[in-house]
């Protein structure tokens, strides 16, 4: 089955819209993270031939969706997005089916516009209020600053042999300079 392919604006940029049939109930699909509307391909016909419109939906920063640089991406802001497009679509009402982040934006919807929402479908949905977690956010930072501060021992490695290929009658290199500035770095004397 072909999709009707459609772009729907919802402030920011316009978000890509798949809809498979006409008629029956509107069923919006909301796909996970890292993933866009592609996973819904085997789904949406088979929702069209029980009689029901579905609208596969890339949410906006994923898939042929626009990603413009000063958007918000996070779950609230993609439950309006998803609302806005709604209406655009011309879609009073309908059942939601989430997985993974695609879920904590379906129930965000559900929450705040629950007129929107006929019926909630939730798949391997993490019970989030933000993604990533506030806990997993200080988990990556901490990992973030480990990985550079390793970084910077390996480098300080690489460092020193900019400076070796340097000493041996070329120029140096930028390494050169920087390997000054790494403490307990080789230094030979007469240089650095």
């Amino acid at each position: 089955m072909q999709a009707d392919v459609l772009r729907a604006p919802v402030g920011p940029g316009a978000i890509h819209v798949e809809r498979y049939g006409h008629g029956g109930t509107a069923v919006i699909l909301l796909h996970g993270f890292g993933t866009c509307n592609f996973l819904w391909r085997a789904i949406a016909p088979a929702i069209t031939a029980a009689g029901h419109t579905a609208y596969s939906i890339d949410m906006l920063g994923h898939g042929q969706s626009d990603r413009p640089l000063d958007a918000d991406f996070g779950i609230a802001a993609q439950a309006e997005y998803i609302d806005a497009a709604m209406t655009v679509l011309r879609v009073p009402r309908a059942v939601v089916v989430g997985i993974d982040l695609g879920g904590d934006v379906a129930m965000k919807l559900a929450a705040n516009r629950p007129d929107r929402v006929e019926k909630l479908v939730l798949i391997n949905t993490p019970a989030f209020d933000e993604l990533p977690a506030k806990d997993i956010t200080q988990m990556q930072r901490r990992t973030a600053r480990f990985a550079f501060s390793l970084t910077r021992g390996v480098m300080g490695g690489s460092f020193a042999r900019g400076r070796a290929a340097g000493e041996r009658g070329g120029r140096g290199t930028y390494a050169d300079e920087a390997h000054r500035s790494v403490p307990g770095a080789v230094r030979r004397e007469g240089r650095g």
